[in-house]
Formats: structure tokens, sequence, C-alpha cells
């Protein structure tokens, strides 16, 4: 059956109900990140998703979303459910920096 979702676990956008959730786009080669909205709601996730990648013409960007307010890096989950935490490249880009990772949020 159908498993309410854990407010710390927000899930895959499949499970994630409601909100408001905090949503950061993710700059992938180096983890640089940076705001998209303080107040998105589940139905607004996917458009939000298209608009990160967007934003990054030529390099990937992924969203990722957390419970809002007062949600950290260590909450945000991609949309297949993924922690930004586990991937190899979280935070990288306050150590080095990566050659040809140059993509910046789009001024919208």
């Amino acid at each position: 059956g159908f498993v309410q979702p854990r407010y710390d676990d927000p899930g895959p956008v499949g499970r994630a109900r409601g909100g408001p959730f905090r949503t950061l786009c993710v700059r992938m080669c180096d983890g640089f990140y940076w705001p998209m909205s303080n107040a998105a709601t589940s139905d607004m996730l996917g458009r939000e998703e298209t608009m990160c990648a967007s934003s990054c013409n030529g390099g990937e960007a992924r969203l990722f979303y957390a419970p809002s307010p007062g949600s950290d890096m260590d909450e945000m989950v991609d949309l297949e459910g993924r922690s930004y935490a586990s991937y190899p490249t979280a935070f990288k880009y306050r150590k080095t920096l990566v050659k040809g990772c140059q993509c910046k949020p789009a001024p919208w």
C-alpha cells in the first residue's frame, strides 16, 4: 500500500506530497548550488527541474529539494531520492576548481 513519506525523508518526487519544499539547482560537475525556491509544492518540482537543467546550458545541473524552512544540504535529495551528500562531487567546489565547470545560474 501507500506509505506516507516522513517529513525528514521526502523521497522521490512521486511520493512527495504538498510542501512547501526548498529547492536548489546543483551544478553536478563540482556540486555548486544556487537557490530556486523556498516555497515549492510537489506539483512545481518538475517545472523547477526543467528550469534548473536549462540554466546550465551544456553542463549537467540537477534539482534537489527538502522540506522548507530550515533544511540544510544534508537533507537535500534529487527527484530520484538520492541525497546530495551521496554524490562524489558534493561540496567539491569548496576545495578545488574543476576545469570546464563554468555554468552559472540564469538571471530570471
